[in-house]
């Protein structure tokens, strides 16, 4: 689960693309703002899950031909909530989501849930398992949010609070726009989730039938290295990874923290800056896709970390918008020069 401190920046000569925030870059004094009231544009809504149409979980009543002595029982129609895909994206303030139904799907009858695996971490947060006695949805993600359907929109529910968010309903979509803080991910980067839909008499159908989905970020910021044990003595080579859409032609801005300290200047000044290339990865605790963007490599030299614990952060803008992280040193004494071997 993303645990984010709520940042109130202090900041005195950076200009960020936002207008409002750019006119305030002239003032000659150090100015506050709150990170939350930053305004970006809507993103475009990448589709993220295809499901074929009619492979509904609803099992069909057995044929039943009349003959004399027996009467078949009447027959209701089967339901035909059928979900057929998704758009989605985030730019650390707010997700966008589109459900899309097949035409004979009544979307006002809709019952649905979406999990939302914030850290990308199945470890972590609940499991989002279902099963019935003849089929079982299993997407692998620990969730750390769920958005659930109520009349005109949706309950939102995350590790702070739960909150109703309304809806926009077409013929046959549903469209939402979810305030990331109530996710528990603000600036929180990508996201993996997957969802059921049904009726009032159950579930009718998931997806992905497989796995999960991911809802990318107009910006991803990572530290490197990450929560470490180190010691006094190594050379580190930190690293602010950013991934973007398009690297190539989005300026960014970062504000770097030591402890609570602002050491952006004296990063920048000997920051060596480099580029990603896109791949994705998987591992027990971490999945999902890295991709392309730039990093920016700052070298600290032996000695110069103190004994104890720090915590080191980052908060990332461009003008798609913003992505946090956060990572924990914990320094032990170490060796100067070389390690003795036994005579």
């Amino acid at each position: 689960m993303k645990t984010l401190l709520w940042i109130v920046l202090v900041i005195t000569s950076l200009v960020f693309c936002t207008p409002a925030l750019a006119q305030k870059g002239n003032l000659e004094k150090p100015f506050q703002f709150d990170a939350r009231s930053l305004v970006f544009p809507e993103p475009y809504h990448e589709t993220v899950i295809i499901d074929p149409e009619k492979d509904l979980w609803v099992t069909p009543p057995p044929p039943c031909t009349p003959v004399p002595g027996r009467v078949c029982p009447p027959t209701t129609p089967a339901s035909t909530i059928d979900f057929l895909s998704a758009s989605a994206k985030t730019n650390g303030v707010n997700t966008w989501l589109d459900l899309n139904f097949s035409k004979d799907s009544v979307v006002f009858l809709a019952k649905w849930v979406v999990f939302f695996d914030t850290d990308q971490n199945p470890k972590t947060g609940e499991d989002a398992g279902f099963s019935t006695d003849e089929r079982t949805f299993d997407p692998g993600i620990g969730y750390d949010a769920v958005i659930f359907s109520d009349d005109f929109g949706a309950n939102v529910c995350g590790p702070d609070e739960c909150r109703f968010i309304p809806a926009k309903f077409g013929e046959h979509t549903i469209k939402l726009m979810i305030p990331n803080e109530l996710l528990g991910a603000y600036a929180g980067g990508d996201m993996n989730f997957a969802l059921m839909v049904g009726d009032e008499d159950g579930v009718t159908d998931v997806a992905p039938n497989e796995g999960f989905a991911t809802v990318t970020s107009t910006v991803n910021a990572k530290l490197s290295p990450g929560d470490s044990q180190l010691t006094t003595s190594q050379m580190i080579d930190l690293s602010v990874i950013v991934q973007l859409d398009d690297p190539f032609n989005t300026a960014v801005r970062k504000l770097v923290t030591f402890d609570g300290v602002d050491v952006t200047g004296d990063f920048e000044k000997q920051q060596v800056e480099g580029t990603i290339q896109a791949m994705g990865y998987y591992n027990p605790e971490q999945n999902g896709i890295t991709r392309s963007g730039k990093s920016y490599r700052y070298r600290i030299q032996p000695g110069t970390l103190q004994f104890g614990r720090h915590v080191l952060e980052t908060l990332v803008f461009t003008g798609r918008g913003l992505a946090y992280s956060q990572v924990e040193w914990i320094v032990m004494p170490g060796r100067e020069g070389p390690i003795p071997t036994r005579p």
